[in-house]
């Protein structure tokens, strides 16, 4: 990586290091949509109405593998604690419909 050279990753400074980080949505291949880079894209993004629904029904994505989303572990948190009614209300909507 030179100066100036366009990122596609994130790259995090700490302590003199460096580390470049890609998500690990390989497995949502074929089953949500992710942007160039890899990232799960939800919300309208996604013609959802719901901020953290995927492209795929019952599939929801937060933190750092969210495309658009601020990668630090304190706003991955709070997006995982704001996640779990809507996945519980998704279950009890599905559960409720017939067949």
């Amino acid at each position: 990586m030179d100066i100036g050279e366009p990122l596609d990753r994130f790259v995090y400074v700490a302590e003199g290091e460096i580390e470049v980080v890609d998500p690990y949505t390989g497995w949502l291949s074929g089953l949500a949509a992710t942007d160039a880079k890899g990232f799960a894209i939800t919300g309208a993004g996604a013609g959802q109405a719901d901020d953290y629904a995927t492209t795929a029904p019952g599939i929801f994505a937060v933190g750092d593998v969210r495309a658009g989303s601020v990668k630090r572990v304190a706003s991955a948190v709070g997006e995982g604690s704001v996640v779990v009614s809507r996945i519980w209300q998704y279950l009890k909507d599905t559960r409720a419909k017939p067949g």
